[in-house]
This record gives structure tokens, C-alpha cells and sequence, in this order.
């Protein structure tokens, strides 16, 4: 069954109440030229920019450097006095409710999937949205949930649709009268048969694919063999098996959203059904990072990808020859948190999947 994905009219039934905290003058005319400069943010939006739309929403400055005459020139389209700049409320809280509604309008969307697991991934760094009454995450969540139910892309070469087929038979003009014998109200009644087996033959397709992936990742969870490492997952270390089971799981996920039940496949492969084992993050990269060459290649961004960022200076401090036990404590690592294993793997599977959509990995 189909998750239920967020309402088309999310923005325009919420925006009052996430603008309220804002202490602005609140009246119809100015929550309504907000709104539509969010409708022309959210326009805005792309694969290009998605990372630090994401980043800014949750109060990354230099993102918001990158993206602020982007918010400024969408909040114009609607208000032209708007003086917004990087460090004032406003902007972010643009940004945010244009990725919101980027979300709920546009949920089968690949672009609103990637912002999804951003989103997801602002929240694994404890980033929060910058007005409380919006639960970015939630809404991420929702989108995710229904677009692993309808099934990810699929490549292959594109057939020619039924539809097609009966347009190229009969011509373009649905509504002529009489042409070989076939009546007008024939034609149209070719057309909707045409168009009643292309959605069942989609379906169709989906459903195969979507079936192929889950026999693949059954064949993954029931193998012995850890393909990374060259040997069975009883000698890879635990430590190792969170990063190692995160990006194989996303070589076997098509699309970008992390399969349905992601978290009971890792758990499977990590060996422990009772919830996870805490485990630090310099941990699993210095167990995990000999196994992964060419993998986590860099981090576009250091809030929304913090495991390829460790991997990245674990990299750097390994070309030195320095010890795991030194590069521990590096700038802006003493804040060490304990997490479970699973949240690890979880987020290292969403990171594997964020970089094959910006063509980084």
C-alpha cells in the first residue's frame, strides 16, 4: 500500500502559524506575498543547490552566503522592499518552508527525495529547522516512506508507450469524424484503453522492479560473504561491518530513497537484533576506512555529510602515517556521541545514496 504523502495545500495551510515566532507584522497581504516568494524559493530549487538550501535552512552560514541572493530575488518576485540578509531570522525560514512545500507538492519528485535524506541527515548531525513548529524531519520522513513504496527509477531503454502506439495509428486529431472507418467516439475509446493498459503496464514494471530489488537484498542478508571485504561477515570486525553493511545496502537500493525496513536489513547484517551497540563515529571510520577506497570520496557538506568528512580527514592523517589515537582529537571532534551502531550504519547509507544522486560517489 501506498503511504499517504503530505498535503499539496501544506503550505498554505501552515505558513501563519510557522511565521508567527517571527514577531513580524502579520497581516493577510504580508503572510501572502511571504508565501508566494516561498512558491517561487521552492521553484528555485534544484540538484545544484539542494545541499545548501538544505544547510541554510538549518543555520549553516556559509551556505546561506552561497544562497542568499537566491532567497532574495524569490522573496522579491512578491515583495520588493525585501532586505533579507544571511544572519537574520527570515531567510532561513524561507529556505526551510520552500523545502517543505518542495516536499508536499512534489512528492514522487527525485529532487524532493534528495532533500529528504538531507534533511534526515541535518537531523542525525542534532541540526535543527530554525522555527521549532516546523518538523522538517517529519515531513522528510512521510516523503521518504511514500516514495519507497511506489519504487525508486529503474534505468533501461524507454518503450513506446500504448498510447503512443494508438496516437500514431489514428493520427493527433482525437475528435475528427470519420477516418478508415473509425468513428470519433471509437477513437477516443482506443485512446482510454491505450491509457488504462500504459497504467497497468507501469504498474506492472514497478512492481517487478521493486520485487527484484527485494530479492537482491534478501540474497545479501542470507549471504555469508562480505563482498567488500573479500570474506565472510563473521571476520569483518563489528566496528567495520556499520560502514561496510551501510554502503552495500545502497549498491542494492535503486533511486535515491533508503529502501522500506533499511533499518531491520541493517540490523540483520550488524548482527544485533536487540537494538544496537553504542559505538563512536571515529570508530567505525578507522575500522571500516581501509575497506572503503574510492568511497565517501569527499563531503560536499560537513553538517549533512559528517561520516564522509571523518573518512575524509582519517584519509588525510592516514597519507601521514598518523595513528588512530592522534587524529582523535582533532578541531571540532572533542564533542565526541556516543551512537548506536544502527544510527551510524542508517546514516551511512543515506550519505552513499545523497552522493550517487550529486554524482560524487
Amino acid at each position: 500500500m501506498t503511504a499517504t504523502p503530505l498535503p499539496a495545500t501544506l503550505l498554505q495551510d501552515r505558513m501563519p502559524e510557522w511565521w508567527r515566532p517571527l514577531a513580524l507584522d502579520l497581516d493577510g497581504r504580508i503572510v501572502d506575498r511571504r508565501r508566494r516568494g516561498v512558491e517561487a524559493l521552492r521553484a528555485a530549487l534544484s540538484t545544484d543547490n539542494a545541499v545548501d538550501a538544505v544547510a541554510f535552512a538549518h543555520g549553516d552560514e556559509p551556505a546561506g552566503r552561497r544562497l542568499i541572493e537566491l532567497v532574495r530575488n524569490a522573496a522579491r518576485s512578491a515583495d520588493a522592499g525585501y532586505l533579507g540578509r544571511v544572519g537574520d531570522a527570515e531567510p532561513p525560514a524561507l529556505v526551510a518552508a520552500a523545502l517543505a512545500d518542495q516536499l508536499a507538492v512534489a512528492p514522487d519528485a527525485d529532487l524532493s527525495t534528495l532533500i529528504s535524506v538531507l534533511i534526515l541527515s541535518a537531523a542525525y548531525s542534532r541540526a535543527t529547522p530554525p522555527i521549532a513548529d516546523m518538523p522538517l524531519a517529519e515531513y522528510a520522513e512521510r516523503q521518504l516512506e511514500h516514495r519507497s513504496t511506489i519504487g525508486g527509477a529503474t534505468p533501461g531503454a524507454r518503450r513506446q508507450s500504448m498510447g503512443e502506439l494508438i496516437g500514431e495509428l489514428l493520427g493527433e486529431d482525437a475528435h475528427a469524424p470519420c477516418e478508415n472507418g473509425v468513428a470519433a467516439l471509437d477513437r477516443a475509446a482506443l485512446r482510454a484503453l491505450a491509457a488504462r493498459v500504459d497504467d497497468l503496464a507501469s504498474a506492472t514494471a514497478r512492481e517487478s522492479a521493486e520485487l527484484r530489488e527485494q530479492l537482491r537484498r534478501q540474497a545479501w542478508i542470507t549471504d555469508p560473504w562480505c563482498e567488500t571485504a573479500g570474506a565472510p561477515w563473521s571476520q569483518v570486525e563489528p566496528a567495520a561491518r556499520v560502514l561496510v553493511a551501510a554502503v552495500e545496502l545502497a549498491d542494492r537500493t535503486a533511486g535515491i530513497a533508503p529502501p522500506a525496513g533499511a533499518p531491520a536489513l541493517l540490523r540483520r547484517m550488524l548482527r544485533e537484533p536487540a537494538g544496537g551497540a553504542d559505538i563512536d563515529e571515529v570508530t567505525a571510520v578507522a575500522a571500516a576506512g581501509p575497506l572503503l577506497e574510492g568511497r565517501f570520496a569527499r563531503s560536499p557538506q560537513p553538517l549533512l555529510f559528517p561520516l564522509s568528512g571523518r573518512l575524509e580527514q582519517w584519509r588525510e592523517r592516514r597519507a601521514l602515517g598518523a595513528a588512530v589515537d592522534i587524529w582523535r582529537p582533532l578541531p571540532g571532534w572533542a564533542e565526541e556521541r556516543s551512537r548506536t551502531d544502527l544510527e551510524i550504519a542508517l546514516q551511512g547509507c543515506r550519505e552513499a545514496l545523497a552522493l550517487r544522486a550529486l554524482d560524487d560517489d
